[in-house]
């Protein structure tokens, strides 16, 4: 159960350094101080169209973000439509899995950068934002792979006296932005 716990914290790390990566995109759309709205959703994409990001897009906005949106939704008419999680997808996933609006997949993370009264989400397409990992197995003898999750590795270490054992976790990744232009953030109110 501990070595599992060790490879949730490192999802919600890496996770963390996704946005951190994201608050480095240049681009910009959406309203300082103003709710979340479809508009909003469309200029993303717009944006990203213009500046040939390849699909599918995927999108990362602040747990309010994807609640204005759905309220947004809500009003809008014609032959859009929101395709919200199944249980199989949020299997496969995650919980922070919201669904999927005019193909791009959003998710929801307190991740999202706070500044100013507002919240800052992302949406970008491949070769945005990418990442390396590298397993700690090869230099840890005894390590037993961590929950399944990732590269993390967990050890075990005894201690007689005065009688501790700790479970220690290791994982390597960085995170970068391999090219701005293909993402853009979205600035709406907190």
């Amino acid at each position: 159960a501990l070595a599992a716990k060790g490879a949730q914290a490192y999802a919600l790390r890496f996770t963390d350094l996704v946005m951190a990566t994201a608050d480095t995109i240049t681009a910009n759309v959406g309203t300082s101080g103003a709710d979340m709205t479809v508009d909003d959703f469309f200029s993303a994409t717009a944006q990203l169209q213009s500046s040939l990001a390849v699909g599918p897009f995927t999108a990362v906005l602040a747990p309010v973000q994807v609640t204005d949106l759905q309220a947004s939704l809500r009003s809008e008419g014609g032959a859009i439509s929101f395709l919200p999680a199944t249980a199989a997808q949020l299997a496969l996933k995650g919980s922070g899995y919201q669904g999927q609006f005019l193909g791009c997949d959003i998710w929801q993370s307190d991740s999202c950068t706070t500044t100013g009264g507002n919240r800052i989400g992302s949406m970008w397409g491949a070769g945005c934002i990418g990442y390396v990992e590298a397993s700690a197995r090869g230099s840890m003898p005894g390590a037993i792979a961590a929950g399944g999750l990732g590269p993390v590795w967990a050890e075990f270490v005894r201690t007689g006296d005065p009688g501790v054992s700790q479970v220690i976790h290791h994982a390597f990744v960085g995170v970068g932005l391999l090219e701005t232009a293909r993402g853009v953030n979205i600035t709406t109110d907190a």
